[in-house]
């Protein structure tokens, strides 16, 4: 009796894991849009801003702007591993040279969560420290507001000031 129930389960183990490996199940699929809504309205705002000498670029990974130095081994990886897998919203590079200019990011209601602020802490520091200038907006932007910051921006970054773009505009 017991052979015929050791049996019995493993011919039910058998077909139930036969079955997934010959017909996997579709776990991939494709987005609808790259942007959010609020997202693609703000990244219109950048492209009529920004004029024909810069280029603007949308979800950028954070470890394809900045890289780790001075550290070595399991320290390396730990500040890597911090950023890897972050990304800006935007961000504004040189037309001609793809220098990068500054990033951006768009603060929606998810940048009130505790986790999403605690990144965006981390975030302003590692831009900080980069020398790259990190601007934030909220929801309520205007054209001119958008202007003034990627001008004041570049200002900054012509004449060396990066750091003090840490500030929220």
């Amino acid at each position: 009796m017991t052979l015929l129930l050791a049996c019995c389960l493993i011919f039910v183990l058998l077909v139930c894991f036969a079955g997934r490996s010959i017909r996997p199940r579709r776990i991939y699929f494709r987005r609808p849009r790259l942007l959010s809504a609020a997202e693609l309205q703000l990244f219109h705002t950048l492209e009529t801003v920004i004029g024909e000498n810069f280029w603007v670029f949308t979800k950028v990974r954070v470890a394809d702007l900045i890289e780790v130095r001075g550290l070595y081994g399991r320290d390396w990886w730990a500040a890597f591993s911090r950023v890897s897998q972050k990304h800006v919203d935007f961000l504004v590079a040189s037309r001609k040279t793809l220098e990068v200019l500054m990033a951006i990011e768009l603060d929606d209601r998810s940048h009130q969560i505790s986790d999403r602020q605690k990144r965006d802490e981390l975030l302003n520091a590692v831009f900080l420290q980069a020398g790259i200038p990190l601007i934030r907006f909220n929801l309520d932007y205007s054209t001119t507001h958008v202007r003034d910051a990627l001008c004041e921006a570049l200002q900054m970054l012509k004449a060396g000031h990066s750091e003090e773009r840490a500030r929220r505009l």
